[in-house]
């Protein structure tokens, strides 16, 4: 495969998966295993290898030399972006989600969750007044009085 000339015609090749690759690299801070960019970018296992071997050969990846081991089954190799890889994720990395972005959705969620629990604290409260003003009605009802 013909190596794009620039860096529009490399954005312009690099496909949805591929594209996911460099933005699962992003993820991972610029260094990540195989294993790691594939369940971030949802790559298959059949064409992982091509894609990540296309990468390496635009230069965009590069090979660390390092095997990272996680549980059972064979290692996966280690890659890591090339300066002209991290130009191209600047413009890839339009849609991937950081790490520092994940800890502000958890910290947005939680600010939410507890603003939550206080509204469903003061629903529980008017409520409580609501049955008791409807069964005082009740009452004046069933005593045949006019409210004031």
């Amino acid at each position: 495969m013909k190596q794009p000339e620039t860096k529009q015609e490399l954005l312009d090749r690099l496909g949805p998966q591929r594209s996911a690759l460099v933005e699962a690299m992003n993820f991972h801070g610029g260094r990540a295993n195989s294993r790691e960019l594939r369940e971030y970018a949802d790559v298959p296992k059949g064409s992982m290898q091509h894609h990540l071997s296309t990468l390496v050969e635009w230069e965009v990846f590069e090979p660390v030399g390092e095997t990272e081991y996680a549980g059972k089954g064979p290692g996966a190799a280690v890659y890591a972006f090339t300066a002209k890889g991290q130009a191209v994720a600047d413009d890839v990395h339009t849609t991937a989600v950081t790490a520092d972005d994940v800890q502000d959705l958890r910290e947005e969620v939680a600010a939410l969750r507890e603003k939550q629990a206080a509204q469903d604290e003061r629903y529980r409260e008017l409520r409580t007044i609501l049955d008791s003003i409807v069964d005082d009605l009740a009452k004046i009802k069933e005593n045949g009085e006019t409210p004031s």
